[in-house]
Formats: C-alpha cells, structure tokens, sequence
C-alpha cells in the first residue's frame, strides 16, 4: 500500500503535494550523498606551540635598534583528505595560527591555505593523476631540488632543519610544483620488470603577487617580470630485473605577453626565455642480474642536453632594441654504487660519481637550490640601508641561524617601516622568514658572472646569496654548470650500524674560463679555471647497547673541509690570486636517560678563511643543550638553550673603522620551547 501511495503521488505531475515530495525526494537522496562522500574523509595534522626568543649581543651590535627577537604563537595545522572512492580524492592542507606577540591588534585570525590538489588513481593503481599542488622529482640533471647536506648532523638542530624545510614542503629533493601531474606505473611481464611514465604541467612564476610588503626576504624570490611555464615527460623502464633505462624531456617557457620589466635600465634586461632540456639514462644492476644476496654492484650513466633561446632589450645603447642569444649545452653524470654486507655484522658501500657540466648547461628545474641564506632571527638590528637583501653578508648573518630558524609570521616595528629614507618599504602585513625555498629561480638569479665591481675588490669568488660554509662545492646540486671532476662517499658499519663511519672526496675543476667583461678603458680579460676539493670525515657509535643501556646513547663527531681556489689574474690588482676555504665541525650526544625523556647536546663550528693578498677569517660557533620529552606516539616537548658566536679577525691594517674585525663580532643568545601534538 505504500509503495502504491507513493508511486500514485508521482503519478500526478501537475499536483502541488507532488512537487513538494519530489523535493523532499531530492533532498534525501543529496543528503545521502553527502553521508555516503564523507565515509571516506580523513582528518590528520598537527598542533604546535612554541617560545622562542634570540638575544643579539657583541660589537657590530646597533644597541639603538631591537636587539631582541621573540617567537610565540600556537598553530594548527588541518590534513583533510575527501576519498568517497579510489578514483578521486581532494586534499587540503590549512593552518590556523594565534601570535601571541599579536594577540590584542590581530583579532580577525587569517586561515593560511598551504596545500590544495585533487589526487586519484585508477586501475588498481596503474593510472595516478594531480590536479592543483604536487610533489615530482626526475633525476639530478632534469627535475630535482639540491639540498645542503651536513655529515653527522647533531640532532638537536636536524630537527630544527627538517621543521623549517617542511615549513615549504621540502622533502626528499622532490619539487614542489603546481599544475596538472600524470602518471602511469606498472610491472609488464615478460618485457618489462617496471614500467612508468610521467608528463606534466606547470606554472613556476608569476608576475602577479599578493606579496606586498615589500621585504627581500621573501619579495626578491616571489616577485617576477615575467610569467614562466614548464611542461615536461619521463620515462623509466626495466627489464631482465637490472637493466634500466630512461628518458625526460623539459621544456621551460616565458609568457612573453605577461611581460612587465624590471624596473631597472641593465645592460641586459632579460625579457623572456626558452629552454629545453633532453636527457637519456641507462644502468645496470650486476648484483640483480647475477642474484648477489650479499653485496651490490651498480653502473649508471646519464646524459643532458640544454638548448636555451633568450630574448632581451639591450640598453648599452640608450634606446631599448630587442636582441636575442641561443646557447646550448650538455651535463654527464655517471656513478658506481658497490657495497658488501654481512648479515648484521659488517657492511661497506662506495658511491664515486663522475660529473662533466659545461658552462652553457642551463635547467632552473635542476639548479635552483633549496637553501638561500638570509638573516632570520633578530632581523630588524641589520643596517637596512646598506644591505637590503639580508643575504649572506648581512652584519649579523650567520649559517646556523639561517639553516636552523625560520618564524611563519614576522611583523616589523613601525620604526623600521622605511627603507634608504623612502617611506612603504616595509608594510604593516606580516611575511614569514625562512632561508629555505621550493622557489624556481630565474637564470639571472642563479647569474654567478663576475664584473668589475671597485667596490668588491678579491670577491669574486664569492657569490651574496651562497654560504661558502654548506655551498661552496656544487652549489646548485649535482646539476652545478661548469664542473669537471670526481666525487666518492664510503660508509663502513660494524654490528648493524652501531658503529659507522663515513669518508667523503670531491676533487673538481671548471671546464671553461670566466671572463670579466670589458668597463671604461678597462679590456674583458679572463679569469684562470677555479679548482675545487673536498674532503671529510666522520664516526658514530651508539653507546648505550655497548655499556647495556636499555636506552639508546648515540654520539657522533665528523669534520669536512672545502676549497676553492683561483690563481687570479696576473698583473691586475682588482683579480689577484684568491681561495676560499670553509671547515665544518659537528659533535653530537643524543642521551635517554628515561623511557619518555632524553638529554640532547650538539655543537657546530664553522671556520671560513678567505685569501687573497691579506688572509680574513671569520668562525662560527653554534653551541646547545636540551632536553625532550615524550608525551605519546607522535607528540613531544623539546626545550633548548644555545648560543651562536661569530667572530672575524684579518691580517690588513687598512681594515679600520667600520671594518676592523673586532667591531664585526656578534653573538646570538638562544632559548626555546617547543610543544608538539600529533592527530
């Protein structure tokens, strides 16, 4: 009789009790739909709070500006995944955060979007796809984020790394891009062992920006003159289960039309580019194919090909003329991993690269680097006036302050709302600090060419946004232009890597000669080829299982030493012989003396001597205690104290006033306090 009722009240279109029930239908049925998507929602993320303050002490200390510099707030970041099916799922990533230092003037309390992508897969898996933000990683010389690695880091500050590059999604020298992401993965017997295929789309810079606080910090990596655009495919096949091969191709773009200058009159004010990128691969896996259990054998070669066309105004002239130039060049990497392992006994591994990158070789894609140091913490006691960028020669930049600080959401004091006497260089709006980016530079920010610049005389070693102290080898990776040479890592372990130790080798040269160019009455004249070496070392035992400690004791020690050198040019005195060495040390004791809480201590040291006709030495000193403790799976509290002491000293009596050494020492007092909740 109901279902007589019912369908009696459909049969009647015209009647009004049958237009309200079939909206009543309808509603039920979006109802449930809505029921039935949300069985598949998730939620995950993370709770944090934190105090953090950094005092600045020492005589290149301006005692009339802030010498102080706190972090307070509470955050949490939401992890919300919709998968009603295996086919689509959308993703987002929010955070929600409350400034302490705010509170009272912030009260409409902004929702930070971090990560928005629909994701999906069909085909058991075979067929993946992203629409919105992705994560994609190639090979070294195509689609990859260089990362500065220390060796043997002490873990009191690794955590703090991993924090500020996962604060911009760094992880795993994957790319952080933003478009559309297609793949497909499978095992096709009897041909293949593995199949997949990659293509892809991409916006990498925009013209436009909501980026208005004028800071160098972050408007001199976001703001751009014209939009870029890549497009790229991948391939990777095995088959006899270890043979491989593999191809990528890149194609990297500028929308000419979106064209809006620079706002400057350079020589060469790039208006656009091109660049394509060929890479073919192959290897083998001897110890695969024989069915070695244990030790390992692996040959590997890869090839690039760069084709760069750029199109610019040239104004040495007067009137703007637009020129173009077309460049191409070639990278070659090849590597042998082999290594022997006995059971939990003993094991050793050898990786040696061979690297041959010519100057001409160009992919922002593989060369933009991950780490640009900049001032962080006590940011406002700089001389804004005279170093704007804040970058690595800042009067209070040090490594360890720009590799282990980062503050989400910085505002600057009105005093220091001006800029070289001009009023709106620094708005009200809050800008966070973080040295490290998933920023895709442009050629001309990765420039490294050298001119005749009076006021830089025997720096052109010396680049202002690289730190010679964790890049000086390769600084912008394994993709690194114009380099020549070999590289090795070796790891011996002993009773399942509870002891370990780790040597390291570079020895690399540059393959074509620098030329200054010509100025005035001044010819273009070339620099000799830079050498480049490295060398270092380091050991880690974890103590408590040797003393039986239920616990685990681990300390470790390590020490690596890098150059580079140029012998300069002869008889002109702006281009003398000149060297750069850096020294990195690390000491690390990692100590649980509870089943929930743990004693942490570390220390780093830096020294960098810079050589030319006077010897200039600058040490860097990060020392710091803590203890953790281990609320549940997941969450924890991280309390620390440490100190960060930079001192200078040189052998040229002309360095007085401003320059004289001693008025360029400063130190950092650091505490903090970190909670961290998991969900």
């Amino acid at each position: 009789m109901v279902m007589i009722g019912v369908m009696a009240v459909y049969g009647y279109s015209n009647d009004d009790t049958a237009d309200s029930t079939s909206v009543a239908s309808k509603n039920v049925m979006k109802t449930l739909e809505h029921i039935m998507a949300k069985a598949g929602i998730s939620f995950d993320g993370e709770f944090r709070s934190q105090f953090g303050s950094a005092a600045a002490g020492g005589a290149a200390v301006d005692n009339t500006r802030r010498t102080n510099e706190t972090v307070e707030f509470t955050s949490v970041d939401f992890d919300i995944k919709a998968r009603p099916n295996t086919i689509t799922q959308g993703r987002l990533i929010f955070r929600m955060q409350q400034d302490w230092r705010n509170f009272y003037s912030d009260i409409s309390n902004p929702i930070f979007t971090r990560w928005v992508s629909i994701d999906g897969s069909v085909c058991k898996g075979m067929f993946s796809y992203d629409v919105g933000d992705f994560h994609q990683k190639y090979t070294p010389l195509t689609l990859y984020t260089p990362d500065i690695d220390v060796l043997y880091e002490p873990d009191l500050f690794a955590g703090q790394r991993e924090t500020a590059e996962k604060e911009v999604f760094l992880d795993d020298n994957k790319r952080l891009l933003q478009g559309l992401n297609l793949n497909f993965a499978a095992e096709l017997y009897p041909v293949f062992n593995s199949l997949k295929l990659n293509v892809l789309g991409t916006r990498l810079r925009s013209v436009q920006t909501s980026l208005t606080n004028g800071s160098k910090v972050v408007g001199f990596i976001e703001a751009s003159p014209v939009e870029k655009f890549m497009a790229g495919t991948n391939g990777d096949a095995t088959f006899l289960k270890g043979v491989s091969v593999g191809w990528s191709y890149l194609d990297i773009f500028d929308n000419k039309g979106s064209y809006i200058g620079t706002g400057g009159d350079s020589a060469m004010d790039t208006m656009a580019q091109n660049t394509r990128i060929g890479d073919f691969r192959g290897g083998v896996d001897v110890a695969a194919l024989t069915g070695a259990k244990n030790w390992k054998l692996n040959l590997s070669a890869e090839m690039a090909l760069s084709s760069d066309d750029s199109s610019f105004y040239d104004t040495a002239g007067g009137l703007k003329s637009l020129k173009s130039s077309a460049i191409t060049g070639n990278a070659l990497r090849a590597c042998l991993t082999a290594g022997y392992t006995l059971e939990d006994a003993f094991n050793v591994s050898l990786d040696a690269r061979f690297i041959n990158n010519t100057s001409n070789f160009r992919n922002e894609l593989a060369q933009t680097p991950s780490f640009f140091g900049r001032r962080i913490m006590d940011f406002e006691n700089d001389n804004v006036a005279t170093v704007p960028n804040f970058n690595v020669n800042a009067p209070l930049y040090s490594t360890f302050d720009a590799m282990y600080q980062q503050v989400f959401k910085f505002s600057p004091s009105p005093k220091d709302q001006t800029y070289n006497g001009s009023a709106g260089w620094w708005y009200k709006e809050p800008f966070s600090k973080n040295a490290y980016t998933p920023t895709v530079f442009t050629q001309s920010e990765l420039s490294t060419v050298k001119t005749r610049d009076t006021t830089k005389f025997y720096n052109y070693l010396k680049s202002p946004y690289l730190d010679p102290a964790v890049q000086l080898i390769m600084p912008f990776g394994p993709a690194t232009p114009n380099r020549a040479g070999i590289s090795a890592n070796a790891t011996l372990g002993f009773l399942s890597n509870r002891i370990q130790a780790k040597a390291l080798f570079a020895s690399l040269k540059e393959i074509d000669t620098t030329v200054i160019p010509a100025i005035g009455t001044m010819a273009a004249e070339a620099l000799p080829k830079t050498a480049y070496s490295q060398i270092g070392g380091g050991l880690k035992i974890e103590l408590g299982s040797f003393i039986g400690w239920r616990y685990p004791i681990n300390i470790s020690s390590s020490v690596v030493n890098s150059k580079a050198s140029n012998d300069g040019i002869s008889k002109d005195p702006m281009y003398p012989a000149a060297s750069i060495t850096s020294a990195f040390y690390s000491e690390n004791l990692y100590f649980k003396f509870w089943k929930r809480m743990a004693f942490l201590a570390g220390m780093e040291y830096v020294n960098n001597q810079f050589e030319t006709i006077h010897i200039n030495t600058q040490n860097q000193t990060l020392t710091a205690i803590g203890l953790e403790y281990k609320l549940s799976d997941g969450s924890y509290v991280t309390g620390t104290l440490g100190q960060i002491d930079v001192t200078y000293k040189s052998d040229d009596p002309a360095r007085t006033g401003a320059q004289d050494p001693a008025r360029m020492d400063f130190n950092q007092k650091l505490a903090s306090m970190f909670l961290r909740v998991l969900f």
